[in-house]
């Protein structure tokens, strides 16, 4: 019986599916479908998730009243089992748009002070927001098509699409790692980014506004 090579990737996904622990794999990403051709979890982020995340809240009401929730983000991600020595496979697509002048963007979170993370860039371009969780120091980083970026333990992140195309990236991460959003609501990052219509950069990183005093971020450059 001769097995077409769909007919194996079937196959291989029925097993993996079976095995409980997640025997060794290879994925690949359907752009048609925006999903790995294997997961065990995929989600959509719409606006009315992200309300209380981004900047503008007057814009975002008066696109949701209007009956309007628009795809920000989706991901789907292969659970390992949660044990040390274990990793996730995750793929984030950002869609492109803006929320008021601010671009569409991740929810961002925070892990815990042991918990690095890597981000491959496969498409589009981006800023990657990092900030110290301890000393409140903000490294953003420009990403784009095959930028690696390194997230060291105790940095919260975000990513953000600043190009007109869908931003898409890999994440490897701990498969016992603790995902802090709570704290990125209230208090957001140190940095916005939004719109520049008076440069042929079309973004530009500003301060949060909505940081109190105590809470005061010092931003270094943007690393390209």
């Amino acid at each position: 019986m001769v097995i077409t090579q769909s007919k194996k990737r079937f196959l291989d996904e029925i097993y993996l599916m079976k095995d409980s622990n997640l025997s060794p794999f290879v994925v690949k990403f359907n752009k048609t479908l925006k999903e790995l051709s294997f997961y065990t979890k995929k989600s959509v982020r719409k606006l009315s998730d992200l309300k209380e995340y981004f900047y503008d809240e007057n814009t975002v009401k008066k696109i949701l009243e209007k009956g309007n929730d628009p795809e920000i983000y989706s991901f789907c991600d292969i659970e390992r089992p949660k044990v040390v020595g274990e990793l996730n496979l995750g793929w984030t697509q950002i869609n492109p748009g803006l929320i008021g002048n601010e671009f569409y963007m991740t929810k961002g979170h925070f892990h815990g002070p042991n918990e690095a993370e890597i981000y491959f860039c496969q498409e589009g371009e981006g800023i990657l927001i990092l900030e110290n969780q301890k000393t409140r120091i903000i490294h953003p980083m420009y990403i784009t098509e095959s930028s690696i970026a390194y997230i060291s333990p105790g940095f919260g992140h975000r990513v953000v699409n600043v190009g007109k195309l869908p931003l898409i990236f890999i994440a490897i991460y701990l498969a016992n790692s603790t995902h802090d959003y709570e704290k990125v609501k209230r208090e957001g990052f140190g940095i916005l980014v939004v719109r520049n219509q008076s440069s042929r950069i079309p973004y530009k990183i500003i301060p949060n506004p909505k940081r109190d005093k105590e809470n005061l971020s010092q931003i270094l450059p943007l690393k390209q």
